[in-house]
């Protein structure tokens, strides 16, 4: 993994850590998609690890992504979240993604944080 970290452009984003604003890499259990979180609202974002390219970024309106766990069968990314809220207070949710189809499967709304 890290031979393909180390190639551009994920080396590029992964390096600079606060400044890239990339919360996390998470790696697939069969190595093939690489995930990574932003704090600056652009989502999670979504690497093919056999060619080292942007596949996709998965997006709930306008949540900071934090971190994220690829479930053991490769099928499910949960993803925590925090969203500012109406009143200019923060509050915090789960977005549970389907990896085959790219589609957000459940928010759970945490409004404790």
């Amino acid at each position: 993994m890290l031979n393909a970290l180390e190639a551009p452009p994920l080396l590029d984003g992964l390096v600079y850590g606060v400044e890239s604003q990339l919360e996390a890499a998470v790696l697939s259990p069969d190595g093939a998609l690489l995930a990574t979180p932003t704090s600056d609202g652009t989502g999670t974002i979504l690497w093919d690890m056999s060619t080292l390219v942007r596949v996709d970024t998965l997006k709930y309106e306008n949540d900071n992504s934090l971190d994220a766990a690829i479930s053991p069968d490769g099928r499910w990314l949960a993803v925590p979240a925090i969203y500012e809220t109406a009143d200019g207070g923060f509050a915090s949710r789960l977005e549970v993604w389907d990896l085959e189809t790219r589609r957000l499967h459940t928010v759970v709304d945490s409004p404790a944080g």
